[in-house]
């Protein structure tokens, strides 16, 4: 499951809740509120995470059924119309290649 964590996100979140575990092991006035920004962060990365998986799994079926997808390259935010037709292969669990792209699987939508 490991492989759908966002990582931008990941880091973000994780420099935040190291400062709140700081300040909640060091403070004893703001300790609620430091834990419950704490669980939030906890929430919120397993809530993206378990969506990153759906949608990747949505998007492999439509990639199956022969639906072309429209994909945002995460580097530069180039778009990307996938289909088997023009020679896209599922990679690994959660990504798709040509001969030199690899795009992730969670960053396209289908086209209607």
């Amino acid at each position: 499951m490991y492989e759908y964590i966002d990582l931008p996100l990941l880091k973000v979140l994780g420099f935040i809740f190291l400062i709140s575990l700081v300040v909640f092991i060091a403070s004893k006035d703001n300790r609620t509120i430091n834990l419950l920004i704490m669980i939030v962060i906890v929430i919120t990365m397993s809530i993206n995470t378990r969506w990153n998986y759906l949608t990747t799994i949505k998007n492999i079926d439509h990639f199956k059924h022969n639906r072309i997808l429209q994909c945002t390259n995460g580097i530069n935010g180039t778009l990307y119309r996938v289909s088997k037709k023009s020679g896209w292969q599922i990679g690994n669990k959660n990504h798709f290649y040509n001969d030199i792209f690899n795009i992730r699987i969670s960053d396209c939508e289908s086209l209607k």
